[in-house]
């Protein structure tokens, strides 16, 4: 059962990503998990709230499929893991609804085999 125990011949990466968000911007930043792979991760905002949509997307179901694991509609960061459900594209929406420019630190240690930044959008 890979939810209690993981035997691993790969040492776990550590990925640290800075992101800067233009006012009234977005971006999505994923990690590439196979099934049943870990992740733990923590964010944080370095002013004021963000809108925040942690999900998944599995491509074998098409483009428009996902998973949604958290939403929070307003948040300074966030801490947590994930035990991948699906080999795919596993991480985070944000939106910058301010109206000033704001930095997020995304600090994401496991068994992920690269992170995607998006870019702002």
């Amino acid at each position: 059962n890979p939810a209690v125990f993981q035997d691993q011949e790969e040492v776990p990466r550590t990925d640290v990503v800075t992101i800067v968000i233009p006012p009234e911007s977005e971006t999505e930043v994923k990690l590439y998990l196979h099934e049943g792979k870990m992740a733990v991760y923590s964010w944080a905002v370095d002013q004021g709230d963000v809108y925040v949509d942690f999900h998944g997307h599995d491509a074998s179901f098409g483009p428009d499929f996902f998973v949604r694991y958290k939403e929070q509609q307003e948040g300074a960061g966030g801490n947590g893991s994930l035990i991948a459900p699906f080999r795919g594209e596993h991480g985070w929406y944000w939106l910058n609804y301010n109206e000033y420019e704001v930095t997020i630190t995304l600090t994401v240690t496991g068994y992920h085999d690269r992170v995607i930044d998006y870019g702002i959008f």
